[in-house]
């Protein structure tokens, strides 16, 4: 699937989408802020639509199944995302333990 960047603020803002930029099938973004002294919030979102996704296909399959199929595609987004969160979180804190024991 092809993804374009959409905004870009180096240490603050990083947004793709997915699909045509005029008719994303998603658009993922993260967002860091700072937060404390020596600490940062990243924020991961991401937006269906309005284009129809890769999970379209079973909707049209099942219909009458659609809430099960987009609560359940929603649930893997929603964990997929939180195991990157704390992917990024483990390695910046690891990064700063190394610099912080190599100054």
């Amino acid at each position: 699937m092809v993804c374009t960047v959409t905004a870009m603020e180096p240490a603050r803002v990083l947004e793709w989408t997915v699909g045509d930029v005029n008719f994303e099938v998603a658009r993922w973004r993260f967002d860091l802020e700072p937060a404390g002294a020596q600490g940062s919030r990243l924020r991961f979102s991401a937006e269906m639509g309005p284009a129809p996704s890769g999970f379209a296909p079973a909707i049209e399959r099942m219909p009458e199944r659609e809430e099960d199929i987009v609560a359940g595609r929603l649930g893997q987004s929603a964990a997929n995302m939180q195991r990157t969160v704390d992917g990024i979180k483990e390695l910046a804190e690891n990064t700063r333990d190394d610099v912080a024991h190599e100054g």
